[in-house]
């Protein structure tokens, strides 16, 4: 069989990806309109930005995403979790407050505008929710296209 000869290499697929975590764990007071999840580490692409209070993220290309997160607590509690884009909550985003538990996991896409804000939001419970250490929250947000 014959090899033909190698082509161009073509673009990163994940070059533009941001990666935001929780690593502190910590209280946060929710509130049933919902509170966003504060960010202690982060690798960040150029044109992904963080905000000074290490909530939100501004992405300067827009384009379809790929986003995903993860919420761990200390002790089950009866949450809901959603990324809002624009302030605006994603409905593919959004883990419904049920039963009780200690870990929300989602991924979803999602098209973005150039200049986009988004953020992981906590919401459904008036009270204190604590994020345990090492894996209290983390998001991707990833540019597919």
């Amino acid at each position: 069989m014959r090899q033909g000869r190698t082509g161009a290499t073509g673009p990163s697929p994940t070059a533009n990806t941001a990666l935001i975590a929780n690593t502190a764990g910590g209280m946060s007071t929710v509130l049933a309109a919902g509170v966003n999840v504060s960010f202690n580490e982060g690798i960040l692409p150029a044109g992904i930005n963080i905000d000074g209070s290490n909530e939100v993220l501004t992405v300067a290309d827009g384009g379809v995403y790929r986003i995903s997160y993860n919420v761990n607590t200390t002790v089950a509690e009866t949450l809901g979790v959603q990324v809002p884009v624009n302030n605006i909550p994603v409905a593919a985003s959004q883990l419904l407050p049920g039963l009780p538990t200690s870990s929300y996991r989602n991924d979803f896409i999602v098209e973005l505008d150039d200049n986009s804000t988004i953020s992981l939001a906590l919401y459904s419970l008036d009270g204190v929710v604590t994020l345990i250490t090492g894996a209290g929250a983390n998001m991707t947000v990833m540019q597919l296209s």
